[in-house]
């Protein structure tokens, strides 16, 4: 399973072929038909991630660098309405971020510490990915110690 739990839901990476994910680029297709291998729920977040197709081999379909973030609205399950079961259909909905977080704070040891995040436009470029959360996590202790 790719993905991995951020402050109210999980963030589920999806692999996106060009045609769809330029059609929720431009906010004509609003909603997603996947497996649901993932157990998906209202209130996850899912980035698409546009792939770039190789003709000559199908497992060699590498990341564009283009990426879409939103919440997951509702879920609906399969097995009804003509969608198989196992399957699930969930609506994309609008993620808002700030381009900037400026939080100061003191610490245990009474010092001010003060964090900003300037991020680029992209919404899904300003998520903290979990190996950027790591490093992040060890420059704190690594100031808080020093």
């Amino acid at each position: 399973m790719s993905g991995f739990s951020m402050g109210g839901g999980f963030l589920h990476r999806l692999d996106t072929w060009p045609e769809y994910f330029e059609e929720v680029a431009k906010g004509v297709k609003t909603f997603e038909v996947r497996r649901n291998d993932r157990n998906f729920q209202t209130g996850d977040f899912v980035e698409l991630v546009e792939l770039k197709k190789n003709e000559r081999r199908s497992d060699d379909n590498q990341p564009t660098g283009r990426k879409l973030l939103f919440r997951i609205g509702y879920v609906f399950q399969g097995g009804q309405f003509g969608l198989v079961r196992g399957f699930c259909a969930f609506s994309l909905l609008s993620v808002s971020m700030p381009r900037t977080v400026d939080r100061t704070f003191i610490n245990e040891r009474g010092r001010q510490i003060r964090i900003v995040i300037e991020g680029p436009a992209s919404v899904s470029e300003n998520l903290v990915t979990e190996i950027e959360a790591r490093h992040l996590q060890a420059a704190l202790r690594e100031a808080l110690d020093g």
